[in-house]
């Protein structure tokens, strides 16, 4: 395959025992573009990011350019989708430098040494996420904002085709939040797509270039932020009014109130 790709759903099911937590989901995403995964807890986000990982059970069709998913070993998977856990806990005492060389082995046979190319890629990676300056620290030491640059930057350096995130910027403060998504933001580029978690709506409208409003493991709606978040969606979806304004051109929306018990 060469980029871009596109990656095809078509009637994506993922059921846990007797309940359905996706529910024939189709649709299309493509490199070049940030898409914002947002509706309620439990509406089946992170099940639908885990069925494109191959880690939670699916039904239905899920190609990636002109290949079935389900076809391609675990290596292969990992080749085309970085992936950004919810949480991002660090259980070992590796260096910064060795936790973003991570990134590589999906691209080494058992026992390779780094190659320059991979150095090259894990440089780059460390360079924009501004962890550079640390990199031989130990990552359990690191605050929560920088274990979250260098998580991403494990992932930047696998240069997978898509980066798919699980609220990267949650329990961070203001100033690593916007920081994050902005990271993530410029990581978007013709070869290289994103699929983010999201909870925070103001930081999904402003980052996103669509967003796709899951809730009951459904679609219910899939366009621009503009198009997505009007006061009938969250009402209906999210039970709340948002307040909403204007500044220097830029358009805002903090949640407010709610609408129903």
């Amino acid at each position: 395959m060469t980029a871009p790709f596109d990656i095809n759903l078509d009637g994506v099911s993922v059921r846990y025992g007797d309940k359905t937590v996706v529910d024939q989901v189709s649709l299309s995403l493509k490199t070049g573009e940030l898409v914002g995964l947002i509706g309620p807890n439990g509406a089946g986000k992170t099940s639908l990011l885990r069925a494109l990982l191959g880690l939670a059970p699916s039904t239905g069709s899920i190609t990636v350019g002109n290949q079935d998913l389900a076809d391609l070993h675990v290596k292969q998977r990992a080749k085309l989708f970085a992936y950004l856990a919810q949480g991002g806990t660090i259980h070992w005492p590796l260096s910064v430098e060795s936790l973003v060389a991570l990134g590589r082995l999906p691209h080494m046979t058992p026992w390779q040494r780094l190659t320059d190319d991979d150095q090259d890629h894990i440089e780059r990676a460390m360079q924009a996420t501004g962890v550079l300056a640390f990199r031989d620290r130990i990552v359990t030491q690191l605050s929560g904002g920088e274990r979250a640059r260098v998580l991403l930057a494990r992932a930047l350096s696998s240069k997978a085709p898509f980066l798919l995130a699980d609220e990267p910027a949650a329990a961070l403060d203001p100033h690593y939040q916007l920081e994050m998504m902005a990271l993530v933001r410029d990581h978007i580029n013709a070869e290289q797509g994103g699929i983010v978690v999201m909870h925070d709506l103001n930081l999904a409208q402003h980052h996103c270039d669509r967003l796709i409003v899951i809730d009951g493991g459904a679609i219910v709606a899939d366009g621009t932020p503009a198009d997505v978040l009007t006061d009938a969606l969250l009402a209906d979806v999210f039970s709340i009014k948002a307040a909403r304004w204007s500044e220097a051109g830029d358009s805002f929306l903090v949640p407010q109130s709610l609408t129903k018990a």
